[in-house]
């Protein structure tokens, strides 16, 4: 394995784990603070809402400055969302932390792809994009549910102390990325028509059309997913220790969905195999929302992880076989930036309905969003089948 594998599989790795130890527990190291589920909801609303604002501009940015300059800044303020945090104890540093948390997702978005994507094609090397981002899931899941678990099993670790190790190493990781790997951006004698170019793709393109709409509802499942899992956890008397366990159970699932996908990834039709994976997530909420105690949750988390695992394996890879290199940042961005519109709106519905109606009914309001994202997906499959 060449060392650009092995340093995009770190890098898919190290920054999985983050992700998934993090979002594993802030909405219950909010709760701890004193934030209740509505006021939760607002911070994710915002950054999903500023996030869109952010992706085009940072997109194109990294196309014309350097796409992995840009990475590495978005590692780093998603370390300072983190010190924010635990600073804060007021609305006003939540609404920070959500902005940096907005900039760093626009920042990442695609960056690091896209990076890989102009360095393969400028030393001709050949890459097998569903089997590395599908290993890349892979070995990021089996790092995290040995991390995750073993945190949760056999170290007495608070929640905030897990949150502040975290925002260290996201500022470690985005140092070193800076120094390992010559930098990569789009042609320069091609950047001033890209506007022009997006939106032909845009309006051309039939995949970027169903790609952008994997990922809107892929979007809307994870926001339901991140306000309610925890909140059902807590509300059925799981530990905050034992919320990092149940998170290894889901980095489980999705680890063995992305092995699978690395191993298939080039021979799945991904218009037939993406509304089975949503069907999968709408049974996981289900079986969540009628769990009464850790087992049945587990199977619960297991189930999402199997059935999103795949999501952004699936997205990218096909993304960088369909995209020209000179403008994949800003298109990926602008593909990730409807998607985070609709999960912004979602996030704030949901949050609402928590707030005020319970659990339950948030829980079947986004089943009912899913079930209408996957038969208008089962329909785009119909209408492209029939202009084949």
């Amino acid at each position: 394995m060449s060392r650009l594998r092995l340093f995009i599989i770190a890098n898919k790795a190290v920054t999985g784990l983050l992700s998934a130890l993090f979002n594993g527990i802030c909405t219950a190291y909010l709760i701890s603070k004193g934030f209740d589920l509505f006021a939760i909801s607002k911070y994710f609303s915002l950054s999903l809402i500023i996030s869109p604002l952010l992706r085009i501009p940072l997109g194109y940015l990294a196309d014309r400055v350097g796409r992995k300059k840009v990475y590495s800044c978005g590692l780093l303020l998603r370390a300072m969302q983190g010190f924010i945090l635990i600073a804060g104890q007021s609305m006003f540093s939540l609404y920070m932390a959500a902005i940096a948390e907005a900039a760093y997702s626009a920042l990442i978005s695609g960056s690091l792809e896209a990076w890989l994507k102009g360095t393969v094609q400028q030393h001709g090397i050949s890459i097998n994009y569903p089997r590395l981002f599908g290993i890349s899931k892979f070995v990021g899941s089996l790092v995290s549910i040995v991390t995750i678990f073993s945190i949760g099993f056999f170290l007495d670790i608070q929640l905030e102390g897990i949150i502040r190790v975290i925002s260290i190493i996201y500022l470690s990781v985005s140092m070193c990325n800076l120094l390992i790997y010559k930098d990569q951006k789009g042609e320069s004698e091609t950047i001033a028509i890209d506007i022009r170019r997006i939106i032909s793709a845009v309006a051309k393109n039939k995949k970027v059309h169903y790609l952008c709409f994997i990922l809107t509802t892929g979007f809307i499942l994870i926001s339901v997913y991140m306000l309610y899992f925890q909140a059902k956890a807590l509300e059925i008397g799981v530990l905050e220790s034992s919320l990092l366990i149940l998170a290894s159970i889901g980095a489980l699932g999705s680890g063995i969905s992305a092995f699978v996908y690395s191993k298939i990834g080039k021979k799945v039709n991904v218009r037939q195999i993406m509304p089975l994976l949503f069907i999968g997530v709408l049974a996981s909420f289900i079986i969540m929302n009628f769990s009464h105690n850790i087992v049945m949750l587990g199977v619960g988390n297991f189930m999402y992880g199997i059935s999103m695992g795949p999501l952004m394996p699936i997205f990218y890879s096909w993304a960088l076989d369909s995209i020209s290199n000179d403008y994949t940042s800003t298109l990926i961005s602008f593909m990730t930036a409807v998607a985070t519109v609709a999960a912004a709106v979602a996030t704030i519905v949901i949050g609402y309905l928590i707030n005020n109606m319970g659990l339950t009914y948030a829980i079947y309001s986004g089943i009912v969003l899913g079930a209408i994202s996957i038969t208008f997906l089962l329909y785009m499959n119909k209408v492209i089948k029939t202009q084949k």
